[in-house]
């Protein structure tokens, strides 16, 4: 469970999206393709776990928040380059379950999503993030005598996709894979991938969320459903994460929102 809570607030400041921000929630528009859709939703840039193709317009800014009740928190400021090019730095931190642990649970994370090609219903990004976790020492006396756990730097480059399922874009598919190089010298470098529906149209929307991610030897899972509160300034999301490794599943609720400015 300690490794598998590192490995989850690691991949949760990996999938870094962004989004939207204002003070008050503005009734979305009517969506007709990826461009509106980006345009009416402030967590356009994600879904709940994963990333989007849409990126930021030139010259905007967005806060994300996400927050199961661990509790934990994952926080993401991204900012437009270009209308296709976005930027951004964030972390994440968890509180640590185990009695007998020194492990901090914080991840430091910068990453940049491009925009390789654009379409009225379909988009492809490049998506590049790197992730530093500090070190901390293991007291866990079930997985044996106490033992010093170094800092860790992971770094991948992968691709997200985004494309509508309909004519009115009322259902939008997305799909990332995203490859972590542990660039300390570990054993941990594997590929992570998921896909994503959302549906709906206007402020009332429903996000559904699959993430497959790496656990030393084991595949392991990250899984939302949940409603989203759509707005041009601000998103709010409330929901059900389940996540899945070798010792069980554990559900929990949880929170997000995505303010663009």
């Amino acid at each position: 469970m300690l490794r598998f809570s590192s490995t989850v607030a690691l991949i949760i400041a990996t999938l870094v999206s962004v989004s939207a921000a204002q003070p008050s929630l503005e009734p979305a528009a009517e969506v007709t393709d990826l461009a509106t859709r980006n345009q009416d939703d402030a967590a356009a840039g994600r879904t709940y776990l994963g990333p989007t193709a849409l990126t930021l317009p030139e010259g905007a800014a967005a806060l994300t928040l996400r927050i199961p009740f661990l509790p934990a928190v994952e926080g993401t400021l991204g900012v437009g380059v270009t209308d296709r090019l976005e930027v951004s730095v964030g972390g994440a931190a968890a509180v640590v379950l185990e009695s007998e642990s020194t492990n901090p649970n914080r991840v430091a994370s910068a990453g940049a999503k491009f925009q390789l090609a654009r379409a009225r219903r379909f988009a492809l990004a490049l998506t590049a993030s790197i992730h530093r976790r500090e070190a901390f020492r293991d007291l866990d006396s079930f997985a044996g005598p106490p033992r010093d756990v170094p800092t860790r730097v992971a770094a991948g480059v992968g691709l997200a996709l985004s494309a509508c399922l309909d004519h009115a874009c009322a259902v939008m598919l997305g799909a990332h894979v995203h490859p972590l190089v542990d660039l300390t010298g570990g054993d941990q470098t594997s590929p992570y991938g998921g896909a994503s529906l959302a549906i709906g149209r206007g402020r009332h929307r429903a996000v559904v969320d699959a993430t497959v991610i790496p656990d030393d030897d084991d595949a392991s899972g990250l899984g939302y459903v949940g409603y989203r509160a759509a707005g041009t300034k601000i998103s709010f999301d409330l929901g059900l994460v389940i996540a899945k490794d070798a010792g069980g599943i554990f559900p929990w609720p949880t929170t997000g929102m995505s303010a663009r400015f």
